[in-house]
């Protein structure tokens, strides 16, 4: 069977109609709505890159820029997905690669992915790229539950995105009462949907800190790395 030529290109928001359906093809189980991945198109912090045949898309990566703690640029590969018929054509590869050079030029220095530890095809795919898997298992607890008051956390950094599943905040490097209360005080923002909190396994104290406060848990990840040289 001939197989037309695939081309990496960078998604418009005009491609959200036809990337809603191709992500609905990939994980049927998930909403897939074209306006949160317009929003994502549409964020100067975001690249996304598509795989193309017969003007179909076949495939697709995400990623944007996020700040940590420390001031350092990273670059989140937050979904990439392949369609079924096209798996095995090392289309996650090829797409991936365009994310990072796109991180690259965005100034980030380091690329990162957050993998769940039963996912060993996106674990292939990675290492195959450079990356690294830390030897830490995060537990992934979200709250969709707003909190009225406002709880100050000096040491709670809260990191905003926008993604084709949803708008939030995430909840990173501290774990303490007050800095989980702080998390879900930016709930009363319409705009954000869910507050997230990757929890080191070893630390079982957290663990019950956020389950106190209302978090639930989704699955067990890992964060696979990589250094990007930027241009």
């Amino acid at each position: 069977m001939k197989i037309n030529p695939v081309a990496i290109r960078q998604a418009t928001p005009k491609d959200a109609q036809a990337l809603a359906m191709l992500k609905k093809s990939i994980w049927p189980e998930e909403e897939s709505e074209p306006r949160k991945i317009t929003a994502a198109l549409s964020h100067p912090d975001h690249k996304t890159f598509v795989a193309e045949t017969d003007e179909q898309l076949i495939g697709f990566v995400d990623g944007f820029c996020t700040l940590s703690a420390r001031g350092n640029l990273r670059w989140e590969v937050d979904l990439l997905g392949v369609a079924p018929a096209w798996r095995g054509h090392g289309l996650g590869g090829h797409l991936t690669r365009a994310c990072l050079q796109a991180g690259q030029k965005h100034g980030a220095v380091l690329g990162r992915a957050l993998i769940q530890v039963n996912n060993v095809a996106s674990q292939i795919t990675f290492r195959q790229l450079g990356f690294i898997s830390q030897t830490m298992v995060y537990r992934l607890y979200i709250t969709r539950t707003p909190i009225a008051e406002h709880f100050p956390s000096p040491h709670a950094h809260l990191v905003s995105v926008v993604t084709f599943n949803y708008c939030g905040v995430w909840l990173e490097e501290s774990y303490s009462p007050t800095a989980f209360l702080a998390a879900r005080t930016a709930l009363s923002n319409p705009v954000n949907e869910l507050v997230g909190v990757l929890i080191p396994e070893d630390q079982p104290e957290s663990i019950q800190f956020a389950e106190k406060q209302g978090f639930s848990f989704v699955d067990l990840y890992q964060w696979w790395q990589i250094e990007l040289k930027t241009s």
